[in-house]
């Protein structure tokens, strides 16, 4: 009788483990898969990641002209909370596209605006904007339209994340993709860096800022230099 109950429980407790595992597993693996894309999204265009329970495997794309990135991307998954393991198999090159992209830079002695936008834009127009929020009329433009494929970036995130940033960020550069944003410059203090960010990250609507800003104190006048 005894053996009997053990026997029945023991199936009992099985079949229970095995609906368990038929529910928690896929949602589990989809939130790993979800998050390990989301890791991926910004520096490795075209990764795929599928998972078998926790151990992950990521489909890495070469990109013609880039340096092998299958560490960087390892890591990067490996990084995701809940991740076992990680293993980076290649998969078939990219064909190589060129993002469009809106960068402007500022300092002392020039300002520039480098493009690379698709269809027909008013480039002249464009200047005086981008003249207008630095305060610069010696805007130099580079742009190059045929090349340039995918999304476009706007160009009124742009102009509003200059307008966070100028004025307290020496050498300003800020460059706008479709997918995301680069800054770069020199700012006073550690205080100066994060309200800079903060204020260009909440002026370009939510697309990530990849911040490059560095603490640079402003230079000493000559008359206060053996204070």
């Amino acid at each position: 009788m005894h053996l009997r109950l053990i026997v029945v429980g023991g199936m009992a407790f099985g079949v229970v483990a095995a609906v368990a595992a038929a529910v928690y597993v896929p949602r589990i693996e989809a939130d790993l898969t979800e998050r390990s894309l989301e890791a991926l999204s910004l520096d490795f265009e075209g990764a795929e990641v599928r998972f078998e329970g926790r151990a992950a495997t990521v489909s890495l794309p070469r990109v013609p002209g880039r340096a092998d990135r299958t560490a960087l991307a390892e890591e990067a998954v490996r990084e995701v909370w809940g991740v076992s393991s990680v293993e980076v198999i290649p998969a078939p090159p990219l064909s190589p596209r060129v993002p469009p992209m809106l960068r402007v830079t500022v300092s002392a002695e020039f300002a520039e605006l480098i493009g690379r936008l698709p269809g027909d834009v008013d480039f002249d127009a464009l200047q005086g904007q981008v003249a207008r929020s630095v305060g610069r009329k010696d805007v130099r433009v580079v742009v190059d339209k045929p090349t340039a494929e995918g999304d476009s970036p706007r160009i009124e995130q742009l102009l509003a994340g200059l307008e966070a940033a100028i004025g307290r960020t020496r050498n300003l550069s800020l460059e706008v993709t479709g997918r995301r944003a680069t800054l770069r410059g020199g700012v006073v203090d550690r205080a100066a860096r994060e309200a800079v960010l903060s204020d260009v990250t909440e002026a370009l609507g939510g697309l990530p800022v990849k911040s490059f800003l560095a603490v640079r104190p402003p230079d000493l006048r000559p008359e206060d230099a053996g204070r």
